[in-house]
């Protein structure tokens, strides 16, 4: 959660609102000081649109590999992170089967996640405006039916997206120059 973008508190503010049963789930950050930091930066956005703290912040304690995937299959949706895209994070949601609403940015690093849902053929998850963000956001997480279709979208278009040959194939082809140069 260190790691977010103030433009994220905005977007955070606005699911809550859009959905006043909604909890906004985050990692700590490995200071107690900078997560508290960041909590108190969401509430700030939270009150200025007048939502009432109620608990909607919840910090789970840091873990990675398989803990980390399994908390990302719980979640009704995954919020990408804007101007800077998730990258890793977003490859774990999509290998835990959990859809991710992204939003891109104008470089490189904030349409990793767009280009990967992209490759899968799932770019009804890519949002064009902030405020299509939060509505696919919100439609993703209560519409059941929708998000169950989702899930196997994800599951069925995974290959495309994690067994690539090209990849491999490019880091060979490195490894093979460096060592020709030796």
């Amino acid at each position: 959660s260190s790691d977010l973008h103030p433009a994220m508190d905005a977007l955070c503010a606005a699911v809550v609102e859009g959905d006043p049963e909604a909890a906004l789930v985050f990692f700590q950050a490995p200071a107690r000081a900078v997560t508290m930091q960041f909590s108190a930066r969401v509430q700030r956005a939270l009150e200025a649109r007048g939502i009432p703290a109620r608990g909607q912040l919840k910090f789970l304690p840091r873990t990675s590999g398989a803990g980390f995937r399994r908390a990302l299959a719980l979640a009704d949706v995954v919020l990408d992170t804007v101007r800077w895209s998730g990258g890793n994070t977003s490859l774990d949601a999509l290998a835990a089967g959990a859809p991710i609403v992204t939003l891109p940015g104008r470089f490189m690093r904030a349409r990793q996640t767009a280009a990967m849902l992209g490759l899968m053929g799932l770019d009804e998850l890519v949002a064009q405006s902030p405020q299509a963000y939060v509505r696919l956001a919100l439609d993703t997480a209560r519409d059941r039916d929708r998000n169950a279709a989702l899930r196997a979208a994800i599951e069925r278009n995974r290959a495309a997206l994690f067994d690539r040959r090209e990849p491999l194939r490019a880091f060979a082809e490195a490894l093979l120059a460096i060592a020709a140069k030796d």
